[in-house]
């Protein structure tokens, strides 16, 4: 709601998974709509959105207008019609280019029980470190272990930390009855919001991908992927989020460094020779990012893994291109 005399925020990427576009003057834009999309603006640096009670950022409108398909973690309840406006909240809030953000990967908790093990470990270190000068809480995917009715009691554990948590979904993650990849993780959208996204602190712009495809079945060309093989899942940027990126990339600056996340590595040095366990589609990734300056995370492979520029490992030329 606007308050009387309030405005609308020039030059912010707005984005309905696809098109992106820049507010007017006055904050408003257009994009076309879609059944089934995220609609969400790209978080400006030296502003802040709204956080929920458990320090998740609310700057995305999750828009399915018929819901999900029947699903055991219900997904997306039906959103019908678009509203006549949809508006994000913004809030001025100076970060300069000092500040920190901690990584997690593959918290992977499947039960209650291990819930309380994340409990005692992050969230005993969430409430008790100094955060004073921590702007994110970035989670790599993996968050459960397949049982997403966990989701909520984790929630509540990492917002000790009062400092927004930003996560990509992991191929535990997914909705595992779901029979095709644009419901797979639906009740992640639910819980978290969507499933890739951006934005800015200080200097930084960060990206997260969605590259967890499932289910795999039938649409990529492994053997593991085979009509005729156990239901799984492949590492895969769809098409549409390489549009949408190549989009939203129009409006960074080139030299501006980049921190991409996402949950299955884009290369890897445990699992070099898997095709499962990297992104199939890296070289199409590299084609959009080109020569600007990118850090990227990941999680999955339950490792530790520091690689640098120029290194190479066999098996990576046939797995990510």
């Amino acid at each position: 709601q606007l308050d009387p005399g309030e405005v609308g925020l020039p030059n912010v990427q707005v984005s309905n998974g696809r098109e992106v576009v820049l507010t007017g003057e006055d904050g408003s834009y257009e994009l076309p709509a879609y059944d089934d999309m995220n609609l969400m603006l790209t978080k400006p640096s030296g502003y802040a959105p709204p956080v929920s009670a458990d320090m998740v950022p609310q700057f995305a409108y999750i828009h399915k207008v018929k819901g999900s398909p029947e699903l055991r973690f219900g997904g997306l309840e039906p959103t019908g019609p678009l509203p006549e406006a949809v508006n994000f909240p913004l809030i001025e809030d100076a970060v300069g280019s000092d500040f920190n953000c901690l990584i997690f990967g593959d918290a992977q908790a499947y039960t209650n029980r291990e819930i309380g093990y994340v409990r005692d470990t992050a969230g005993q270190m969430l409430a008790t470190a100094d955060l004073s000068n921590t702007e994110c809480l970035i989670f790599a995917g993996d968050i459960m272990g397949e049982d997403l009715s966990l989701y909520t009691r984790f929630k509540s554990i990492i917002a000790v930390g009062q400092t927004p948590q930003y996560y990509v979904g992991g191929n535990h993650d997914v909705d595992f009855d779901a029979e095709d990849d644009k419901d797979s993780f639906d009740t992640f959208r639910r819980e978290w919001g969507p499933e890739y996204y951006s934005f800015d602190i200080g200097d930084v712009h960060f990206v997260s991908l969605d590259n967890v495809r499932y289910p795999c079945n039938g649409v990529d060309t492994h053997d593991f992927c085979a009509t005729d093989a156990r239901t799984t899942y492949n590492g895969m940027v769809t098409d549409r989020q390489l549009e949408w990126l190549a989009n939203n990339l129009e409006n960074v600056p080139e030299d501006k460094l980049i921190v991409l996340s996402a949950h299955i590595p884009f290369q890897t040095f445990t699992d070099n020779t898997a095709a499962k366990h990297q992104t199939d589609n890296l070289d199409a990734l590299v084609d959009i990012l080109g020569d600007r300056p990118v850090v990227s995370l990941a999680g999955h492979t339950h490792t530790t893994e520091n690689i640098e520029k120029g290194e190479y490992f066999d098996g990576w030329e046939a797995a990510t291109n």
